[in-house]
This record gives structure tokens, C-alpha cells and sequence, in this order.
């Protein structure tokens, strides 16, 4: 079976055999270890919080532990703390940022780990 990935560095998809496990990007090379879980596309708009101050953001996609999001405005840090509130799938928990890359002048994209 072939399953399609996204790099967290490049942000360009590549096609793998699921038996490959976690090759590195044949785009750029970056060498990481990708989530375990089935992820699951969402493009969900969203809120989350840092210190009790309320961001948005496009939850692109998630699995049982961990997610990728799309957001304007400061760049988080990893292992930023924050809480995620996304109503539509009944999803609220604290998170830590694993990645994070910004995409444009404005927007960024982060990897979380929902806690």
C-alpha cells in the first residue's frame, strides 16, 4: 500500500510503502520520526491559547496524539505549552509544540503533541 506524507521542514508531500516505516524527504533530505497513528485531514478553524492569550488557526490534520496547524502571527517556539479548543471534534486538551516552520511572510505551521 502507498501512503502519502508531508515533510515538516519543506512542507512538500512524498509518496512511500507503508512497510518503509519513516525514509527521509527525498526533497530535502530532513530525517524525522512521523506519528505512529493514522492521521486524519481536518482543515478545521480552531482556537488556542498561550498563557490565557486566545490565537486561531487551521487544524490541518490529527491523530490520537498529535497534530499539524496553520496559523498567522508569532512563530511558536518549540516546546511551547498551550491549550487546544477545536469544538468541531470535541477536542480540547493541552498540547506542546514538537516543530514548527513558517511558511510565508505571515504564515506558520506547527506540530503539536496533544497531551
Amino acid at each position: 500500500m502507498v501512503e502519502i506524507r508531508l515533510c515538516p521542514e519543506c512542507f512538500k508531500a512524498f509518496y512511500i510503502h507503508s512497510e518503509a516505516g519513516c525514509p527521509p524527504c527525498p526533497h530535502c533530505g530532513c530525517i524525522f520520526i512521523g506519528r505512529h497513528q493514522e492521521r486524519t485531514r481536518a482543515g478545521i478553524d480552531f482556537l488556542f491559547s498561550i498563557e490565557n492569550k486566545k490565537r486561531s488557526g487551521t487544524m490541518e490534520d490529527y491523530s490520537d496524539d498529535g497534530a499539524m496547524i496553520v496559523y498567522m502571527g508569532e512563530l511558536l517556539i518549540i516546546d511551547t505549552d498551550l491549550h487546544v479548543s477545536v469544538d468541531d471534534l470535541d477536542i480540547h486538551r493541552a498540547a506542546k509544540t514538537v516543530w514548527t516552520k513558517k511558511i510565508d511572510r505571515s504564515v506558520n505551521a506547527s506540530g503539536l503533541r496533544l497531551l
